[in-house]
């Protein structure tokens, strides 16, 4: 009834073509401004530019995001998709716990050990987003996010390993694999940025 009262509000001119007419005052249609006025004019939370900013490779990044999202596909998401588990307990700490994002990263026992290593203490009584941003001011350096991102891609690939190709959890193993990965940032790192992670991962035993 609304398009049919609009239709007979209006004047038409039955000498005159039709023609398409598009919402930002031109007759000719560009994808560009098409995307523009369909997308909002939010801005993204500022955790997310400071991840995408990193010098991490592509897939660490992607990785990342889908974690700060709670978008991995831990065990404790495949019970909330509803998928059946034999067991959706955390498989690096076998304590019962169910592995949630915020588990296996921060509050595993072997994920702690891991950071420790580096050493990055978590506080776990802060919010997500304070207990990162008390870590980075402790940490004391500007490489923080491609240490960060890059200990929990090795923690991820550690409990893969483990899930689908009967791995084992070795503190060792885990440090050897985090300095092959950072090895690999250096590369796509900018020459400032390349160098001190270069650096910091020399002097980590």
């Amino acid at each position: 009834m609304e398009v049919i009262n609009i239709m007979q509000d209006r004047s038409w001119d039955t000498n005159s073509n039709d023609v398409w007419s598009y919402r930002w005052g031109l007759e000719t249609f560009s994808s560009k401004k098409a995307y523009k006025s369909i997308s909002t004019s939010s801005s993204a939370p500022p955790i997310f530019k400071w991840l995408w900013a990193s010098s991490n490779m592509g897939n660490h990044k992607f990785f990342f995001w889908l974690l700060v999202r709670d978008r991995l596909n831990t065990r404790n998401i495949l019970r909330r998709k509803n998928m059946h588990l034999d067991d959706y307990n955390c498989v690096l700490c076998n304590q019962g716990s169910e592995e949630t994002c915020f588990h296996l990263f921060f509050e595993c026992p072997f994920s702690r050990d891991c950071w420790a290593t580096i050493p990055i203490i978590w506080d776990l009584n802060l919010s997500p987003l304070d207990m990162v941003l008390q870590a980075r001011e402790a940490f004391h350096s500007t490489i923080f996010r491609e240490i960060m991102i890059t200990a929990c891609w090795i923690i991820w690939k550690t409990r893969n390993k483990i899930i689908f190709d009967n791995g084992q959890k070795c503190i060792t193993q885990w440090k050897r694999h985090f300095k092959d990965k950072l090895s690999l940032v250096c590369t796509k790192a900018k020459e400032n940025k390349s160098r001190l992670i270069s650096l910091w991962r020399d002097s980590y035993t």
